[in-house]
């Protein structure tokens, strides 16, 4: 009678160096694609987190969040809202960002300077609030208006200083017509 095969030891150690190197593989960045907006948010590697997309609720708005979990991040946030058909004057105030939305209950400390505009000619805003910190960019697209708000705790910024940056280069905004009611933009 035999109490050990030697094959099963074979496969056991097999199956550890397979968990081992498939433990060890690098995250892979998450993508997000909007088909009525044509958005695309492409989170850096090793995000994990909730999203909530709703691009319904308001007739030529939409709003997209994407919140981390992932430790040393957890607590940082993208939101994106696009909003269509502002009259002339919330159009002016939205190019100062004037508006009411955008800033997710962060204030305004100081502008962002014109090289600072990833997204193109448009306005911005550093944001603070307790121990929470943000950039938010105003940027127009044709008739398609764009706020994109960024924010996350010290700690996660501490961990990663390059956070806002690897979350503002994942975004591509678009200028695509086609409202989030299905309507004219």
């Amino acid at each position: 009678m035999r109490f050990f095969d030697p094959s099963l030891l074979v496969l056991l150690v097999l199956a550890a160096l397979a968990a081992m190197i498939g433990g060890a593989a690098p995250a892979q960045a998450q993508a997000y694609r909007s088909e009525a907006t044509d958005l695309q948010v492409t989170l850096p590697a090793g995000w994990d987190g909730t999203q909530a997309i709703d691009e319904t609720a308001l007739p030529g708005r939409a709003t997209y969040r994407f919140e981390a979990t992932a430790p040393g991040i957890a607590g940082a946030v993208l939101v994106i809202e696009r909003v269509t058909g502002l009259n002339p004057l919330a159009q002016e105030q939205f190019r100062r960002g004037q508006v009411q939305f955008g800033y997710h209950g962060l204030r305004p400390t100081a502008g962002l300077p014109e090289s600072a505009m990833v997204f193109g000619p448009g306005a911005g805003a550093s944001l603070a609030a307790g121990e929470r910190t943000g950039r938010v960019y105003f940027v127009q697209r044709g008739r398609i208006y764009w706020a994109v708000h960024l924010s996350a705790p010290a700690s996660a910024l501490a961990d990663r200083p390059d956070l806002f940056d690897a979350l503002a280069a994942g975004v591509r905004l678009s200028d695509t017509r086609v409202a989030p009611d299905g309507g004219e933009g």
